[in-house]
């Protein structure tokens, strides 16, 4: 994908330029390399991109019309049917005749569609390179013992290597727990991996990212109330899932005796007191096995904190079709209100192009006002 995504900033003002006033949106699916509208002729409608910096896999769909032969009985020999395979590679780019490549994966299922109101039409399902770590299950001590290089191993093997364009691997933290691998997948474990950690582990557009939080996402670009991209936007403020403090139990092999960690939130949540108050002396206790100092199991309590106060504030905004936005990145609002002019880190973005136009749906986070 071009580094630029995950890394540039930009304006309306700019983008109105660069996408030609948001008139004629253009969509560009390559299969195996070959683009199916200008090289097949294919007709595709009700395009969905579903991108996620969460643990699951992103996906995109789409259908293809217009390409059955009824005297034949079949879809066109010169049509795009003989590349719509399961396995194939798959590129989506899209945007408004200038492009941005935002998926890359392979077609995870094929259905050839006969309504009889309706003309023949084949729906492709796509997913990234997620899926292709599902195919090998383990059982095994790994070797190394750097985790970065555990996990660039588990990467580079087929079939996922393939689907993959670059890797970024950015850990600090050093796993102290065997590595082994009892019957679970490459996805499986490095999710478990990345779950223990407190790491994120995404794809977008076929670069995998295995990394630690970003402490402040660099922001793509800001959004302001009276912007004309700007369809609608609701932000949600849940104390519900909210703790003030995490204790971490565990074990220090050389006294063998017990030690604790803690992580306590600093979070604000309100105003006024009412957020304070709802937390109060709140606590949540683990036990870890395989932390063996105080700093270690602080770090763990760290990680757990962050699960419980990171769904303090949600937003969901839909906006004109916007290629720059990707999970990963974070966006500022401003004109809206004293609490949702903040940062948000953006965690699942769908692209959709249909008859009705280009539209971005995002959902978001603030960890605290």
């Amino acid at each position: 994908m071009p580094v630029s995504l995950m890394t540039s900033s930009t304006t309306v003002d700019a983008l109105r330029k660069k996408y030609h006033s948001f008139n004629a949106p253009t969509v560009e699916i390559k299969i195996g390399g070959t683009d199916i509208i200008t090289k097949k002729n294919a007709v595709v409608t009700d395009l969905c991109i579903e991108l996620t910096a969460g643990y699951e896999a992103s996906g995109a769909s789409f259908n293809v019309i217009q390409q059955y032969d009824f005297e034949q009985s079949e879809f066109k020999n010169d049509g795009p049917a003989s590349s719509l395979e399961v396995g194939a590679k798959v590129e989506i780019s899209i945007g408004y005749i200038a492009l941005e490549t935002v998926f890359s994966g392979l077609i995870s299922e094929v259905m050839l569609r006969f309504d009889m109101d309706e003309e023949p039409m084949i729906h492709v399902e796509c997913v990234d390179a997620k899926i292709e770590m599902m195919k090998n299950q383990r059982i095994e001590v790994r070797s190394e013992t750097d985790v970065a290089a555990l996990i660039n191993a588990l990467l580079g093997v087929s079939p996922v290597s393939g689907y993959l364009s670059s890797k970024d691997v950015s850990v600090t933290k050093q796993v102290k727990i065997p590595l082994r691998m009892n019957q679970e997948t490459d996805y499986d474990y490095l999710v478990k991996l990345a779950k223990y950690l407190g790491c994120e582990f995404f794809i977008v557009a076929g670069t995998v990212y295995f990394r630690d939080p970003p402490s402040s996402a660099s922001t793509i670009m800001t959004v302001n109330m009276q912007d004309e991209i700007l369809l609608s936007a609701g932000f949600v403020m849940s104390g519900a899932q909210l703790v003030e403090t995490v204790s971490v139990l565990g074990i220090d092999p050389a006294k063998d005796e017990m030690i604790t960690g803690k992580a306590k939130t600093s979070g604000k949540y309100s105003a006024a007191s009412g957020g304070k108050q709802m937390i109060g002396g709140s606590i949540k206790s683990f036990v870890d096995p395989y932390a063996k100092t105080v700093s270690d199991l602080n770090e763990r309590a760290k990680t757990l904190l962050a699960e419980f106060n990171g769904g303090f504030g949600r937003l969901e905004m839909s906006l004109q079709g916007i290629p720059e936005l990707v999970p990963g990145r974070s966006i500022t609002l401003d004109g809206f209100s004293a609490n949702m002019n903040k940062t948000f880190y953006i965690t699942k973005v769908a692209h959709r192009l249909d008859e009705e136009g280009f539209v971005t749906n995002l959902e978001a986070r603030l960890d605290s006002l």
